[in-house]
């Protein structure tokens, strides 16, 4: 059986996925928070999944990341979106 080109599959467990999202939960203090993608997939990401300064992340920035699923959807790669980024 052959799926359709409509069809999406789900990425395999381990697989990475570049995407775009928006901080929308945010611990500084404890090192993690939440970002969400335009389809509203939460992933989580702690302090040393962020490529650029972690202290100039706030709630609502808009970053690129790898979405990942081990176990639990997490971001890793973080980092401001710019104009010129993808």
């Amino acid at each position: 059986m052959t799926s359709s080109p409509t069809t999406r599959s789900r990425p395999r467990p381990g697989t990475r996925r570049k995407l775009a999202g928006k901080v929308v939960k945010l611990f500084a203090d404890a090192g993690f928070g939440f970002i969400r993608t335009a389809r509203g997939k939460l992933a989580y990401f702690e302090r040393g999944d962020v490529s650029c300064d972690f202290a100039t992340l706030a709630l609502g920035s808009t970053v690129t990341f790898e979405f990942e699923r081990r176990g639990r959807p997490r971001a890793s790669r973080v980092a401001h979106r710019t104009a010129g980024s993808w």
